[in-house]
Protein backbone atom coordinates (compact mmCIF):
# COMPACT_ATOMS: atom_id res chain seq x y z
CA UNK A 1 0.00 0.00 0.00
CA UNK A 2 2.72 2.20 0.97
CA UNK A 3 4.77 1.30 -2.33
CA UNK A 4 2.29 2.10 -4.21
CA UNK A 5 1.17 5.59 -2.56
CA UNK A 6 4.98 6.39 -3.28
CA UNK A 7 4.64 5.64 -7.01
CA UNK A 8 1.46 8.25 -7.50
CA UNK A 9 3.79 11.03 -5.72
CA UNK A 10 6.73 10.53 -7.73
CA UNK A 11 3.95 11.35 -10.82
CA UNK A 12 2.81 13.77 -9.54
CA UNK A 13 5.95 15.69 -8.58
CA UNK A 14 7.69 15.04 -12.01
CA UNK A 15 4.13 15.97 -13.96
CA UNK A 16 3.94 19.41 -11.59
CA UNK A 17 7.56 20.04 -12.25
CA UNK A 18 7.04 19.68 -16.31
CA UNK A 19 4.29 21.66 -16.12
CA UNK A 20 5.73 24.51 -14.21
CA UNK A 21 8.78 24.16 -16.70
CA UNK A 22 6.20 24.90 -19.73
CA UNK A 23 5.69 21.54 -21.32
CA UNK A 24 2.27 20.87 -22.75
CA UNK A 25 0.34 18.09 -20.56
CA UNK A 26 0.56 15.72 -23.73
CA UNK A 27 4.40 15.80 -24.44
CA UNK A 28 4.90 15.96 -19.97
CA UNK A 29 3.05 12.86 -19.93
CA UNK A 30 5.54 11.87 -23.10
CA UNK A 31 8.15 12.19 -21.26
CA UNK A 32 7.26 10.49 -17.51
CA UNK A 33 6.62 7.71 -19.91
CA UNK A 34 10.15 7.44 -21.67
CA UNK A 35 11.80 8.28 -17.92
CA UNK A 36 9.60 5.28 -16.39
CA UNK A 37 11.13 1.98 -15.42
CA UNK A 38 8.44 0.04 -14.01
CA UNK A 39 6.29 -1.57 -16.76
CA UNK A 40 2.84 -1.77 -14.75
CA UNK A 41 3.59 2.28 -14.35
CA UNK A 42 4.80 3.13 -17.72
CA UNK A 43 1.17 1.25 -19.43
CA UNK A 44 -0.88 3.56 -16.54
CA UNK A 45 0.90 6.61 -18.01
CA UNK A 46 0.43 5.72 -21.42
CA UNK A 47 -3.25 5.09 -21.07
CA UNK A 48 -3.86 8.32 -19.12
CA UNK A 49 -2.06 9.53 -22.45
CA UNK A 50 -4.12 7.88 -24.84
CA UNK A 51 -7.25 8.99 -22.76
CA UNK A 52 -6.06 13.00 -23.18
CA UNK A 53 -5.17 13.16 -26.21
CA UNK A 54 -9.16 11.95 -27.30
CA UNK A 55 -10.21 15.30 -25.55
CA UNK A 56 -10.41 13.63 -22.35
CA UNK A 57 -9.64 14.97 -18.48
CA UNK A 58 -6.52 14.60 -16.62
CA UNK A 59 -8.80 13.48 -13.54
CA UNK A 60 -10.96 11.42 -15.01
CA UNK A 61 -8.15 9.41 -16.47
CA UNK A 62 -5.73 8.95 -13.04
CA UNK A 63 -9.41 7.93 -11.37
CA UNK A 64 -9.81 5.29 -14.13
CA UNK A 65 -6.46 4.04 -14.81
CA UNK A 66 -4.93 4.65 -11.46
CA UNK A 67 -7.80 3.37 -8.52
CA UNK A 68 -5.24 3.95 -5.68
CA UNK A 69 -4.72 7.81 -6.00
CA UNK A 70 -7.23 8.82 -3.26
CA UNK A 71 -10.36 10.81 -3.73
CA UNK A 72 -9.31 14.10 -2.45
CA UNK A 73 -6.29 13.93 -5.05
CA UNK A 74 -8.50 13.10 -7.99
CA UNK A 75 -10.93 16.19 -6.64
CA UNK A 76 -7.62 18.23 -6.61
CA UNK A 77 -6.67 17.90 -9.80
CA UNK A 78 -10.21 17.94 -11.29
CA UNK A 79 -10.24 21.55 -9.69
CA UNK A 80 -6.98 22.38 -10.94
CA UNK A 81 -8.10 21.55 -14.26
CA UNK A 82 -11.30 23.93 -14.02
CA UNK A 83 -9.63 26.66 -12.40
CA UNK A 84 -5.96 26.72 -14.73
CA UNK A 85 -3.76 25.89 -11.67
CA UNK A 86 -3.28 21.91 -12.77
CA UNK A 87 0.29 22.38 -11.76
CA UNK A 88 -0.43 24.12 -8.50
CA UNK A 89 -2.61 21.38 -7.52
CA UNK A 90 -0.37 18.53 -8.44
CA UNK A 91 2.38 19.92 -6.33
CA UNK A 92 -0.01 19.96 -3.37
CA UNK A 93 -1.42 16.22 -4.14
CA UNK A 94 2.04 15.57 -4.36
CA UNK A 95 2.90 16.96 -0.92
CA UNK A 96 -0.10 16.12 0.65
CA UNK A 97 0.19 12.32 -0.37
CA UNK A 98 3.83 12.77 0.61
CA UNK A 99 2.62 13.92 4.57
CA UNK A 100 0.34 11.36 4.47
CA UNK A 101 3.39 8.47 3.96
CA UNK A 102 5.59 9.81 6.31
CA UNK A 103 2.98 9.83 8.75
CA UNK A 104 2.54 6.25 8.11
CA UNK A 105 6.17 5.54 7.99
CA UNK A 106 6.69 6.94 11.32
CA UNK A 107 3.97 5.17 12.86
CA UNK A 108 5.01 1.50 11.02
CA UNK A 109 9.08 2.35 11.45
CA UNK A 110 8.17 2.23 15.38
CA UNK A 111 6.58 -0.84 15.54
CA UNK A 112 8.89 -2.67 13.80
CA UNK A 113 11.43 -3.24 16.42
CA UNK A 114 8.85 -3.99 19.17
CA UNK A 115 6.76 -6.44 16.79
CA UNK A 116 9.71 -8.82 15.86
CA UNK A 117 11.20 -8.45 19.32
CA UNK A 118 7.39 -10.05 20.60
CA UNK A 119 7.43 -12.34 17.70
CA UNK A 120 10.82 -13.71 18.35
CA UNK A 121 10.09 -14.38 21.63
CA UNK A 122 6.59 -15.69 21.26
CA UNK A 123 7.95 -18.40 18.45
CA UNK A 124 11.42 -18.91 20.49
CA UNK A 125 8.88 -20.22 23.53
CA UNK A 126 6.41 -21.93 21.85
CA UNK A 127 9.22 -23.73 20.40
CA UNK A 128 10.62 -24.85 23.43
CA UNK A 129 7.67 -26.09 25.23
CA UNK A 130 6.55 -27.68 22.29
CA UNK A 131 9.69 -29.86 21.35
CA UNK A 132 12.40 -29.27 24.07
CA UNK A 133 10.78 -29.64 27.21
CA UNK A 134 8.40 -32.66 26.23
CA UNK A 135 11.37 -35.20 26.10
CA UNK A 136 11.86 -34.29 29.85
CA UNK A 137 8.18 -35.42 30.56
CA UNK A 138 8.75 -39.16 30.81
CA UNK A 139 12.01 -38.53 33.28
CA UNK A 140 9.88 -36.13 35.33
CA UNK A 141 6.89 -38.81 35.64
CA UNK A 142 9.34 -41.54 36.70
CA UNK A 143 10.52 -39.23 39.56
CA UNK A 144 9.95 -40.79 42.66
CA UNK A 145 9.26 -37.69 45.37
CA UNK A 146 7.76 -34.38 45.27
CA UNK A 147 8.43 -32.54 42.18
CA UNK A 148 10.16 -28.96 42.80
CA UNK A 149 7.37 -25.90 42.19
CA UNK A 150 9.41 -24.56 39.08
CA UNK A 151 9.15 -28.15 37.88
CA UNK A 152 5.29 -28.06 38.22
CA UNK A 153 5.05 -25.35 36.66
CA UNK A 154 6.59 -25.77 34.02
CA UNK A 155 5.21 -29.28 33.52
CA UNK A 156 1.99 -27.27 33.47
CA UNK A 157 2.94 -24.39 30.80
CA UNK A 158 3.84 -27.48 28.66
CA UNK A 159 0.49 -29.48 28.98
CA UNK A 160 -1.26 -25.91 28.30
CA UNK A 161 0.66 -25.20 24.72
CA UNK A 162 0.25 -28.62 23.98
CA UNK A 163 -3.75 -28.47 25.19
CA UNK A 164 -4.63 -25.13 23.55
CA UNK A 165 -2.33 -24.61 20.38
CA UNK A 166 -5.30 -25.90 18.10
CA UNK A 167 -7.97 -23.82 20.32
CA UNK A 168 -5.17 -20.74 20.28
CA UNK A 169 -5.66 -21.00 16.24
CA UNK A 170 -9.43 -21.71 15.56
CA UNK A 171 -9.76 -18.33 17.91
CA UNK A 172 -7.52 -16.24 15.61
CA UNK A 173 -9.41 -17.35 13.12
CA UNK A 174 -12.36 -16.89 13.97
CA UNK A 175 -11.30 -13.24 15.38
CA UNK A 176 -10.60 -13.00 11.25
CA UNK A 177 -13.43 -13.90 9.88
CA UNK A 178 -15.35 -11.49 12.62
CA UNK A 179 -13.17 -8.80 11.18
CA UNK A 180 -14.56 -9.39 7.62
CA UNK A 181 -18.27 -9.45 8.73
CA UNK A 182 -19.63 -5.76 7.94
CA UNK A 183 -22.41 -6.41 10.85
CA UNK A 184 -19.52 -7.12 14.10
CA UNK A 185 -16.95 -4.73 12.36
CA UNK A 186 -18.25 -1.47 13.62
CA UNK A 187 -17.69 -3.54 17.66
CA UNK A 188 -14.16 -4.71 16.38
CA UNK A 189 -13.17 -1.29 15.49
CA UNK A 190 -14.53 0.44 18.78
CA UNK A 191 -12.98 -2.31 20.44
CA UNK A 192 -9.20 -1.34 18.82
CA UNK A 193 -9.95 2.21 19.26
CA UNK A 194 -10.30 1.81 23.57
CA UNK A 195 -7.30 -0.29 23.61
CA UNK A 196 -5.42 1.85 26.33
CA UNK A 197 -2.02 2.30 24.29
CA UNK A 198 -2.84 1.20 20.80
CA UNK A 199 -6.15 3.14 20.74
CA UNK A 200 -4.23 6.37 21.28
CA UNK A 201 -2.03 5.80 18.81
CA UNK A 202 -4.95 5.52 16.62
CA UNK A 203 -6.38 8.57 17.46
CA UNK A 204 -3.24 10.65 17.37
CA UNK A 205 -2.88 9.02 13.45
CA UNK A 206 -6.63 10.18 12.50
CA UNK A 207 -6.15 13.84 13.58
CA UNK A 208 -2.46 14.06 12.13
CA UNK A 209 -3.74 12.78 8.35
CA UNK A 210 -7.41 14.48 9.30
CA UNK A 211 -5.46 18.02 10.13
CA UNK A 212 -2.71 17.42 6.95
CA UNK A 213 -6.26 16.24 4.32
CA UNK A 214 -7.90 19.90 5.73
CA UNK A 215 -4.62 21.63 5.38
CA UNK A 216 -4.13 20.89 1.77
CA UNK A 217 -8.08 20.99 0.86
CA UNK A 218 -7.71 24.72 1.72
CA UNK A 219 -4.65 25.48 0.02
CA UNK A 220 -6.32 23.91 -2.90
CA UNK A 221 -9.42 25.88 -2.45
CA UNK A 222 -11.57 23.12 -1.68
CA UNK A 223 -14.42 23.62 1.02
CA UNK A 224 -14.25 21.96 4.40
CA UNK A 225 -17.25 19.96 4.12
CA UNK A 226 -15.89 18.30 0.54
CA UNK A 227 -12.99 17.95 1.96
CA UNK A 228 -14.20 15.63 4.80
CA UNK A 229 -16.60 13.78 2.92
CA UNK A 230 -13.80 12.57 0.54
CA UNK A 231 -11.52 11.40 3.45
CA UNK A 232 -14.28 9.65 5.07
CA UNK A 233 -14.68 7.72 1.99
CA UNK A 234 -11.44 6.54 2.31
CA UNK A 235 -11.10 5.43 5.82
CA UNK A 236 -11.30 1.42 6.98
CA UNK A 237 -12.04 2.48 10.29
CA UNK A 238 -15.95 2.41 10.57
CA UNK A 239 -15.84 4.97 14.20
CA UNK A 240 -13.47 7.19 12.71
CA UNK A 241 -15.72 7.23 9.33
CA UNK A 242 -18.36 7.80 11.63
CA UNK A 243 -16.76 10.74 13.45
CA UNK A 244 -15.78 12.44 10.06
CA UNK A 245 -19.18 12.22 8.32
CA UNK A 246 -20.64 13.52 11.58
CA UNK A 247 -18.47 16.45 11.47
CA UNK A 248 -19.41 16.83 7.92
CA UNK A 249 -22.73 16.86 8.64
CA UNK A 250 -22.19 19.76 11.09
CA UNK A 251 -20.62 21.47 8.89
CA UNK A 252 -23.20 21.60 6.53
CA UNK A 253 -25.60 22.81 9.40
CA UNK A 254 -24.30 25.46 10.02
CA UNK A 255 -21.21 24.63 12.92
CA UNK A 256 -17.99 25.81 12.55
CA UNK A 257 -14.56 23.27 11.98
CA UNK A 258 -13.90 23.55 15.66
CA UNK A 259 -17.01 23.37 17.15
CA UNK A 260 -17.59 19.95 14.55
CA UNK A 261 -14.09 19.35 16.17
CA UNK A 262 -15.08 19.87 19.55
CA UNK A 263 -18.13 17.15 19.28
CA UNK A 264 -15.25 14.98 18.55
CA UNK A 265 -13.41 15.30 21.63
CA UNK A 266 -13.58 11.60 22.22
CA UNK A 267 -11.60 10.73 19.23
CA UNK A 268 -9.42 14.46 18.64
CA UNK A 269 -7.01 15.88 20.89
CA UNK A 270 -8.10 19.32 22.48
CA UNK A 271 -5.46 21.35 20.98
CA UNK A 272 -6.97 20.29 17.56
CA UNK A 273 -10.26 22.38 18.20
CA UNK A 274 -8.49 24.79 20.15
CA UNK A 275 -6.04 25.77 16.93
CA UNK A 276 -8.68 25.63 14.37
CA UNK A 277 -11.03 27.98 16.13
CA UNK A 278 -7.74 30.78 15.86
CA UNK A 279 -7.25 30.00 12.43
CA UNK A 280 -11.11 30.60 11.47
CA UNK A 281 -10.38 34.01 13.22
CA UNK A 282 -7.70 34.64 11.94
CA UNK A 283 -7.99 33.11 8.31
CA UNK A 284 -4.30 30.89 8.58
CA UNK A 285 -5.69 27.83 8.41
CA UNK A 286 -3.68 26.40 6.72
CA UNK A 287 -0.55 26.82 8.87
CA UNK A 288 -2.23 25.92 11.27
CA UNK A 289 -3.63 22.72 10.99
CA UNK A 290 -0.25 22.05 8.83
CA UNK A 291 1.11 22.60 12.99
CA UNK A 292 -2.23 20.60 14.43
CA UNK A 293 -0.64 17.29 12.22
CA UNK A 294 2.86 18.02 12.98
CA UNK A 295 2.30 18.31 16.80
CA UNK A 296 0.18 14.99 16.49
CA UNK A 297 2.83 13.42 14.61
CA UNK A 298 5.25 14.31 17.17
CA UNK A 299 3.35 13.00 19.90
CA UNK A 300 2.92 9.85 18.30
CA UNK A 301 6.70 9.60 18.06
CA UNK A 302 7.29 10.41 21.52
CA UNK A 303 4.87 7.62 23.06
CA UNK A 304 6.63 5.32 20.54
CA UNK A 305 9.83 6.02 21.57
CA UNK A 306 8.77 5.60 24.90
CA UNK A 307 6.59 2.61 24.54
CA UNK A 308 10.03 0.71 22.53
CA UNK A 309 12.34 1.87 25.47
CA UNK A 310 10.30 0.49 28.52
CA UNK A 311 9.44 -2.70 26.39
CA UNK A 312 13.09 -3.72 25.19
CA UNK A 313 14.04 -4.47 29.19
CA UNK A 314 10.50 -5.73 29.83
CA UNK A 315 10.90 -8.57 27.60
CA UNK A 316 14.27 -9.09 28.13
CA UNK A 317 13.38 -9.54 31.86
CA UNK A 318 10.51 -11.82 31.14
CA UNK A 319 12.94 -14.13 28.40
CA UNK A 320 15.34 -13.96 31.15
CA UNK A 321 12.49 -15.59 34.16
CA UNK A 322 11.71 -18.16 31.83
CA UNK A 323 14.94 -18.64 31.03
CA UNK A 324 15.63 -19.46 34.49
CA UNK A 325 12.12 -21.50 34.97
CA UNK A 326 13.70 -23.55 32.28
CA UNK A 327 16.73 -24.47 33.88
CA UNK A 328 15.85 -24.59 37.38
CA UNK A 329 12.87 -26.89 36.46
CA UNK A 330 14.63 -29.34 34.58
CA UNK A 331 18.20 -29.23 36.83
CA UNK A 332 16.84 -29.63 40.48
CA UNK A 333 14.42 -32.89 39.81
CA UNK A 334 18.46 -33.84 38.02
CA UNK A 335 20.05 -32.98 41.05
CA UNK A 336 17.34 -35.01 43.52
CA UNK A 337 18.14 -38.16 41.07
CA UNK A 338 21.77 -37.92 41.56
CA UNK A 339 21.95 -37.43 45.25
CA UNK A 340 19.03 -40.83 45.37
CA UNK A 341 21.24 -42.53 43.52
CA UNK A 342 24.35 -41.97 45.45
Amino acid sequence: MMRRARVSRGFFFALALLLKAGLPLHEALTCLERTERNSTSQKMIQRIKTDIGSGGMLSFAIQKYAPLVPPLAIHFIALGEQTGTLARNLDLTANHLQGLERSQQKTVSALIYPCFTAIISFCGIFLLAKIFLPNFIPLFNDFRGSLPLPTKILLWFVKMISSYTAWVGLFSLSALVLLALKKYRNRLDRLAVSIPFFGKLMKLTYAAELSRTLAASHAAGISMDKALGFYGQSLINTVFRSATMEMRLALIHGDSLAISFSKQRKLMPSYVSAMTSIAEKTGKMNDLLSRCAQMAEDEITDRLQRFTTALEPMVLGFLGVFVGLILTGVLSPLYKMVETLS
